[in-house]
């Protein structure tokens, strides 16, 4: 079966092109953001297993800043997929994922060459990351998206309000320390924000592996139940 999220990013990928009014382009960047975030965080999972080991806090930061960069780019018309098919939609989110991947482990000296025997196991894990996928609509799937999501706002509620708010525009706007550094609810130093989410990464993984969680756990599509979880006006 084939994953419904291509053709929903493209139908949001065109209202961003032509939005309505402010409120319906809102809606949109937020709905293919998620979508973006989503489908980057599976293609950079089976991609690090082949291209070198990367922590599961470099993916994520990897994938939000791939999300907002390509968002910019839909919105600024510099990227066009309203007339992709959903095929060519995998193959290029898979691309970016990838060609980001590579820049990542080189920059930082990580570069794994794999073996035959290795090469020969890609198939299958490539397999299981598209089974995977599959379970995103399905019954099962959602309960386990709604499930994870309420297990990380849980934890998050340990946060100080303002490292959640820090926590909250790293990882589901992508925003630069420095950029958060100057929202109007942080006001902090750069280095002070980088402390902060590093200390709130901690707090937030520990808690979610005392439920029986992993980073690598998240669920395929969970960010489409995180985001209603996370909204701006319930943090």
């Amino acid at each position: 079966m084939s994953p419904k999220w291509p053709t929903r990013l493209r139908e949001v990928s065109s209202e961003l092109e032509n939005p309505q009014d402010e409120s319906s382009q809102r809606r949109a960047s937020g709905e293919a953001w998620e979508i973006l975030f989503s489908a980057l965080s599976l293609y950079l999972r089976f991609h690090a297993s082949r291209l070198g080991r990367v922590a599961p806090e470099d993916r994520e930061d990897l994938a939000a800043d791939k999300s907002l960069d390509l968002l910019r780019r839909i919105v600024s018309g510099k990227t066009d997929l309203s007339n992709r098919s959903s095929a060519e939609i995998e193959s290029f989110l898979s691309k970016v994922a990838r060609n980001g991947l590579l820049d990542f482990v080189r920059k930082a000296g990580r570069w794994v060459a794999l073996g035959e025997e290795d090469g020969a196991k890609w198939g299958v894990r490539l397999a299981q990351q598209e089974s995977m996928a599959a379970r995103v609509d399905s019954p099962d799937g959602l309960v386990e998206r709604r499930e994870f999501a309420a297990a990380l706002r849980r934890c998050t509620e340990q946060l100080s309000p303002r490292s959640r708010w820090i926590w909250f525009l790293r990882v589901f706007y992508g925003m630069s320390s420095k950029d958060i550094a100057v929202h109007p609810k942080i006001s902090l130093r750069a280095s002070h924000v980088d402390v902060l989410l590093q200390r709130s990464r901690q707090t937030v993984r520990k808690c979610m592996n005392r439920r029986g969680y992993e980073s690598r756990d998240m669920p395929p599509g969970a960010f489409v139940e995180l985001w209603k979880r996370f909204r701006p006006e319930t943090i």
